[in-house]
This record gives C-alpha cells, sequence and structure tokens, in this order.
C-alpha cells in the first residue's frame, strides 16, 4: 500500500545534493511522512471507530477494512515520496513495536506522538534547541509514568476480568472466554490460541504442562476415536538427537525394563521408521508401553530450553547433542516421571511430574529474572510460556470462523487481547477513553522556577496528553467540553463519565507503553536533522 501526495514542486535544493536532504527540509520531508501515517490510523481510535480500507494483493478482491492501527501502519509498506517516507516509516516501527510489545494503542501513540512532534518542531522553528527539548520532554517522563501508577487499581474478580476483555475487544465471544480461560489459569498461565476446525469458538483447559510438539507418528495412538495417546506412571526419556535406526533406542528400551517401568515416553528431534515400528510392536507385546514424541521447539537452543523444563518438572537428566552423549550407557536415574502422559499429533502434556521441588522454583527464578532482563518482545513472550508451563496452569483456545479471513481475523485478535489482559492482571488498569492522560495533566503545571526549554516540555504534553480523549470523541461525532478529573467522554452515550464506573478501562501497562512509546518516539524524531537516502532501497514487509 503507498500513499500519494499532491504533485509539489521541483526543489532545486535535492537537484544540488541528491540523496541527502539538510536542514530546513529535512524537517518539513519528516513531518510531512509522520502527518500522513498518522492521518491513516487517528480514524481507528476509539470504541466507535471509522474503518480504514486497504486494497488487497490481487485486483478484484475486496479491500481489507482495518480498525487497528498497528495493522494499518505495517500495510503502508511506502510513500511515493521518498523523503517523507523516512518520517512514514519512523512511525510505522515505533507502533508496530509496541503493538507486538503490548497488544493495544498504537492509535492512542500516533496521535500523541504527532502531537509532541507538531509541536515541537514549532518551538524549534522558533529558535529552540533540538538536543535541550528532547531532555527536558525525557526528563517529565517519570512523573507522568508515576501518575499512571498511582491510578491503576487490580482486578480481583472473574467478573472484572470479563469487563476488562469486553471493554478491550470487540468480539464478545473471544471476549467472554478470555475473561474466563485467565481467571482460571492466572496470570502467568500458558494458553495456546488456535484454529478450530469447526465454527463455533471452544476451550480446554489443561491439567498439567503442555508443549506444542506432537507424536511422532500417528500409529502410535491409542485412543482412535479421541485422536490421542495416553500413558499412565510414565517414564521419560528427553534429548535433542536424531533416532535414525531401531538399534539407537534398544538401550533405552532395555534400561527402562530393567528399571521395572511400564511405560515410556521418548522425547527426541526426529525417529526414523524402523524405531518407530520397534516402539509400536513394543507397546502391542505389553511389557512396556512406549511413545515416541518430537522435541520441542524449533532449533537447538529452543529444544535445549524445552528440555531444561520438562527436566524441571519430571526430573531427569536431558541427553544433550552438544556434549556428544548418545544414548549407549542410558542409566535409571537418566528417565523423569510423570504420573499421566498424553500426546496427538499437535501437542503433549505431562501432569504430576516428580521433579526436584527445589529445582523447580529455582528454574522459575531464572526464568523471571530472564523475563525481566529481556526488551526484545518475542524472547519475553517465550519465557512467558515457559514460565506458564513450570506454573501448571494450561488452556487451549480454539477460535472458529465462518471464512478462513474471518477466522485469521479472529485469532489475531484473540493473540493480541490475551497480551492486554495479561497486562492488566500484572499492572492493574485505568479509567479508559484518555481519561486517564488527562488526569496525568496536574503534573504539568508550570511554575516559576521552569527554563524556557522546560516551560516548552510541559506545554508540548499538555496538548499530547489531550489528544487521545479528543479523538476517541471526535471519531464517534462528538465534540469534548469541560471534564472533571477522572472523566471523560463515554462516546455509547454522549455525555461525560466516570470511566471506572462505566466499565471503560484500559490495562495500565499498556497505558505507560503508550505513553513512553510517544513520548520517546517524538523527542527522538525532532533531533533528526540529516535525511540519507539509499539509491535503490528494498522495501520490506516487515517494520
Amino acid at each position: 500500500m503507498s500513499i500519494n501526495p499532491r504533485p509539489k514542486k521541483k526543489n532545486p535544493f535535492r537537484d544540488v545534493t541528491p540523496g541527502v536532504v539538510l536542514q530546513p527540509e529535512a524537517r518539513q520531508y519528516f513531518q510531512q511522512g509522520i502527518t500522513r501515517m498518522v492521518a491513516a490510523i487517528r480514524p481507528s481510535l476509539g470504541p466507535l471507530p471509522r474503518l480504514v480500507a486497504v486494497s488487497r494483493a490481487h485486483a478484484g478482491d475486496a479491500p481489507e477494512l482495518l480498525d487497528d492501527g498497528g495493522l494499518i501502519a505495517r500495510r503502508i509498506v511506502a510513500l511515493s515520496d521518498r523523503d517523507a517516507d523516512m518520517g512514514a516509516m519512523f512511525v510505522r516501527h515505533v507502533l508496530w513495536r509496541l503493538r507486538e510489545e503490548v497488544g493495544d494503542g498504537t492509535a492512542s501513540a500516533a496521535v500523541m506522538l504527532q502531537t509532541i512532534y507538531d509541536e515541537g518542531i514549532k518551538y524549534l522553528t522558533a529558535g529552540g534547541n533540538a538536543m535541550q527539548l528532547r531532555e527536558a520532554l525525557e526528563d517529565l517522563l517519570p512523573d507522568l509514568l508515576d501518575e499512571l501508577s498511582s491510578l491503576a487499581s487490580p482486578i480481583q474478580t472473574q467478573q472484572e476480568l470479563t469487563n476488562f476483555a469486553m471493554s478491550i475487544c470487540p468480539d464478545a465471544g473471544i471476549a467472554r472466554l478470555l475473561g474466563e480461560i485467565f481467571f482460571i489459569i492466572g496470570m502467568d498461565g500458558h494458553i495456546q490460541v488456535e484454529k478450530a476446525r469447526g465454527q463455533p469458538d471452544e476451550r480446554e483447559y489443561i491439567e498439567g504442562a503442555l508443549w506444542d510438539a506432537g507424536l511422532a507418528s500417528r500409529s502410535q495412538l491409542n485412543d482412535l476415536r479421541q485422536a490421542i495417546a495416553r500413558l499412565e506412571n510414565c517414564a521419560i526419556l528427553s534429548t535433542d538427537l536424531e533416532i535414525n535406526d531401531a538399534q539407537t533406542i534398544l538401550p533405552v528400551l532395555r534400561a527402562a525394563l530393567g528399571a521395572g517401568h511400564k511405560s515410556l515416553a521418548i522425547l527426541a528431534r526426529k525417529f526414523s521408521e524402523d524405531s518407530l515400528a520397534l516402539m509400536v510392536n513394543a507397546s502391542r507385546s505389553g511389557n512396556l508401553s512406549v511413545l515416541g514424541i518430537k522435541t520441542p521447539g524449533t532449533g537447538l537452543t529452543d529444544q535445549f530450553a524445552n528440555l531444561q523444563d520438562v527436566s524441571s518438572l519430571a526430573g531427569g537428566r536431558a541427553i544433550i547433542s552438544a556434549t556428544n552423549e548418545s544414548l549407549e550407557n542410558i542409566r535409571p536415574d537418566d528417565f523423569g516421571f510423570a504420573r499421566r502422559l498424553w500426546a496427538d499429533t499437535d501437542n503433549f502434556g505431562l501432569v504430576g511430574g516428580r521433579g526436584d521441588p527445589l529445582a523447580l522454583r529455582t528454574q522459575l527464578a531464572s526464568l523471571f529474572a530472564a523475563l525481566n532482563a529481556s526488551d526484545s518482545v518475542e524472547t519475553r513472550r517465550k519465557y512467558q510460556a515457559r514460565i506458564g508451563r513450570l506454573r501448571g496452569g494450561a488452556a487451549r483456545l480454539l477460535i472458529g470462523g465462518a471464512t478462513e479471513s474471518e477466522q485469521s481475523f479472529r485469532l489475531d485478535l484473540a493473540q493480541h487481547t490475551s497480551l492486554v489482559i495479561r497486562s492488566a492482571m500484572r499492572d492493574g488498569i485505568l479509567p479508559g477513553g484518555g481519561a486517564a492522560y488527562l488526569a496525568c495533566l496536574n503534573r504539568l503545571v508550570p511554575n516559576a522556577s521552569q527554563t524556557e526549554v522546560q516551560s516548552a516540555a510541559r506545554r508540548i504534553l499538555q496538548k499530547a496528553l489531550r489528544q487521545p480523549a479528543l479523538v476517541i470523541a471526535a471519531n464517534a461525532g462528538f465534540e469534548l467540553h469541560d471534564l472533571q478529573p477522572g472523566q471523560a467522554l463515554d462516546v455509547r452515550t454522549g455525555q461525560p463519565a466516570d470511566m471506572l464506573a462505566a466499565g471503560i478501562l484500559d490495562a495500565a501497562g499498556v497505558g505507560k507503553a503508550v505513553l513512553n512509546a510517544a513520548l520517546r518516539g517524538a523527542a527522538l524524531a525532532l533531533t533528526v536533522d540529516v535525511l540519507v537516502q539509499h539509491a535503490s532501497p528494498q522495501y520490506s514487509a516487515e517494520p
């Protein structure tokens, strides 16, 4: 998708230095890009948004109708004006990273970022210093975040959780199911959101830990009606080795029988056909029921992490390829143990693992420390999933839909709503509708001891913090008037209201992430002095 600007006059400055743009043109072009990008996102803000139509890749297909600011930004891969495009792509990156991190708030961040930038440009054009203004803006951020923290209140009941889910998710069915699921599995519980085979949405609660890796072969199913395999009082051997022939696992089977085990699950990266046949025949003999399960994870590092978690829950020792170990000298204490294990073609779970409780607590502590230290969205999600498994609460949410496109849209909606609910359970909830940002205005009262640049920063942020509430009202066809602290416009009624009492809520973690992204993003953009273009840049759909 591209946004075509009006024809503009030829710029003689560009003819002199092609590929490099200096001030004041650099700032003008960057601002144009920010303005155009935010103009496409602004209509999506609020519970009664206007839609943005995005053309499909194939001519003749119906346009994609979006009200998600992050997705709208992602669909815009370039502006036709390559100088303005730099400002647009800067905003795109900020918003998509915010969406990936917290799942919501991109439209609010967009309108605040644009306001801070536009007002900042006015100050710089009047002779202000960009670095001093950036510093003054960022110095005010901690106070504003503290104010948001002071406004936050916890979610305590299932009804409150469901009400919050319904306030942020336009699909009531998904919201109700997620409210119920998170009340049962808790903030750190593990949830898998998947496509259902039919139209109705379904949820399944799973006792114990769940991994998204299943049986190596359907021939191992022992419950054909439910397409699942189950083992009771099961020994577990965990490895990331490839089992390339039947002889490789004979020492494992002998060790399990010698230790008196009646059932065994082997986790391995790959199984050969003859090794699978051996396990099926062993199970049919009645002496030892055996399942071959694919090692969970998509790479050696990921697989090693999952095997560590299996060992923490079930005990035993993982056999790792990086240590050049083999399966020839397996000992009884290498096996873990679970009271019950099940697997289908996509997942496996274990219940009642007999791992060392101290080792489990140590593993959880290290995962929480790594989660808090990481600033990578994808890495944090992996740590969160591992913590949820080790905590023992798990659920599957199966999302239906009348068409493939509807199902994909609802699946994405459920995944990002889950992120916001986790944030609300961790950090609490704020009054929505822009009311929380309006309450921050009391932290920006000017005083005589402030310098000129500090006063300018406060004026800029005062205007920016009003924008979410103003735009929400405008998108719904209303105008904002004087409001009391804690109030905003309930666009469903057209009347000012206490947002908490009205059930219009935002996650506190999302609200703080939005303010942080908008303020820091705009402050950084104000320091851009030069635009340098590649001769033939490649376009990327990824922000």
